[in-house]
């Protein structure tokens, strides 16, 4: 399932709650934390809800029924209910692929997979497919001709970007060029310059090579989400411990679309979750402020988002209105529903389905 094995033992500040230790313990294999826990004392469906907002539910779930560890009977029931829609989910994203190559493959527009590739299998809503700049609108014909629905997308990204929907399938997020908030992200030259054929989800996939990933993925989390969770913290992590990124050439791409300040503030804030984890910082020379106290998903601190709209009206020299204002909106909701509507994502298991239990 996981391309990747922990490299470290973890060493847990005291500022990390047990719901977060569990969780994060178990999806990094940690034998300690599995062997020791009081799987009959935790509040199951709150931490089974946990896990699904760091977007690690089916890593969660899969590694427990394999542990050995002594759970409770209706505990082990929920579990398997998890794990077997997630094989539905997996299905459904392996379909997908298979429709790119049928549409897509077959009239020969080239395509990658992009922002998908995890080092974990997880369940995903949509499959980003970036096409080459002057082939969107024969990208746009061919899904249409293989049954799929494209629909606009809202927002500036709408001006690079489709909704194409076909049923029984993922959401196709159909890319010419990754544009948030008015800004351009990465040189498009960069992002086709090298790929390789990954495995997500038990589909082989044509992605771009990791490092255009990896800053898609950390740019995503700067100018979209403003919050990491688990499954986020991880993928960067193991990216760099592989020990296989050019870091020379991600800087560049930094630079050149002027956001190193926000860049450093992750990388900063990336740090510090691992500091915490850990005991020490994940990226030599950056900052790391260990959180007062972590629950993760970990939301950005206000003061570091205002610090990124000082960049972009300062140096990248605009000003997203409709975006700041939606940051507000989407955050003030999620904390007026007790933290249950994470902002951007949704919970892919229908926690109805458990009865019983606690």
């Amino acid at each position: 399932m996981s391309e990747h094995t922990p490299s470290q033992p973890l060493r847990f500040s005291a500022q990390i709650p047990d719901q977060t230790r569990i969780i994060f313990a178990t999806v990094v294999g940690d034998d300690d934390v599995l062997s020791t826990t009081d799987w009959s004392g935790l509040d199951w469906r709150r931490t089974l809800e946990a896990a699904s907002h760091n977007r690690v539910l089916y890593v969660f779930a899969n590694r427990l029924l394999e542990s050995g560890a002594t759970l409770p009977a209706f505990a082990r029931d929920w579990l398997q209910l998890v794990v077997q829609d997630a094989q539905v989910r997996f299905k459904q994203f392996q379909d997908t692929v298979a429709y790119l190559g049928q549409t897509l493959g077959r009239d020969e527009v080239p395509y990658l997979v992009v922002k998908t590739f995890k080092y974990l299998d997880y369940v995903t809503f949509d499959v980003d497919t970036l096409v080459p700049y002057d082939r969107f609108d024969d990208a746009i014909e061919s899904l249409k001709s293989g049954g799929a629905r494209i629909l606009p997308h809202p927002r500036k990204q709408g001006v690079h970007q489709r909704n194409c929907m076909r049923e029984g399938l993922c959401n196709i997020d159909l890319h010419r060029k990754f544009f948030w908030q008015g800004l351009d992200h990465i040189d498009e030259d960069y992002v086709w310059a090298t790929s390789a054929e990954r495995r997500i989800d038990g589909a082989d996939c044509r992605c771009p090579a990791i490092e255009v990933d990896f800053l898609l993925h950390n740019k995503q989390l700067a100018y979209e989400r403003y919050y990491v969770t688990i499954l986020d913290f991880l993928a960067v992590k193991y990216a760099h411990e592989r020990n296989v990124l050019d870091h020379d050439a991600i800087e560049n791409q930094v630079r050149r679309h002027r956001w190193s300040a926000s860049y450093r503030s992750l990388l900063g804030i990336l740090n510090g979750i691992n500091h915490a984890f850990y005991g020490e910082p994940l990226f030599a020379g950056e900052p790391s402020p260990c959180p007062a106290r972590l629950n993760m998903p970990f939301l950005y601190p206000y003061p570091l988002v205002l610090r990124q709209l000082g960049e972009m009206i300062g140096v990248q020299r605009v000003f997203p209105a409709y975006d700041f204002a939606y940051y507000h909106f989407t955050f003030m909701r999620y904390l007026a529903s007790g933290r249950n509507l994470l902002p951007y994502y949704r919970h892919w298991f229908d926690f109805s389905k458990l009865d019983g239990g606690s």
